[in-house]
């Protein structure tokens, strides 16, 4: 089973394994595998910085103590007051055979 829910900062490790695996297995990402690769501190502070700052990370788990991440989304909001009401997202998800209803998941809960 699947659970979409925000991410926490005992994510962070699995979030950076997950990102490093997606640039490695695909040329469709923005990153690429020559970029530097985001460490398990930087998504510490990216997760609090966006609960700080009105953005959020969702993650989709799965198995029954939630601690396998398949995907995830994260959401940023600019700081300037003319143009809050906008954002931008990007999301990672691991091939399998329910990734587009993982990524339906997690965009309907944005």
């Amino acid at each position: 089973m699947i659970e979409i829910r925000l991410a926490s900062i005992e994510d962070a490790e699995a979030l950076a394994l997950i990102k490093h695996e997606i640039v490695t297995s695909t040329d469709f990402y923005l990153r690429t595998p020559q970029d530097p690769r985001e460490t398990t501190e930087d998504y510490k502070r990216k997760i609090i910085q966006k609960q700080q700052n009105d953005g959020l990370t969702i993650v989709a788990v799965e198995n029954i103590d939630n601690t396998k991440i398949v995907g995830f989304l994260s959401f940023s909001r600019p700081t300037y007051q003319r143009i809050n009401h906008t954002g931008s997202f990007g999301m990672g998800i691991k091939n399998s055979s329910e990734t587009k209803e993982l990524e339906q998941s997690c965009c309907h809960t944005l």
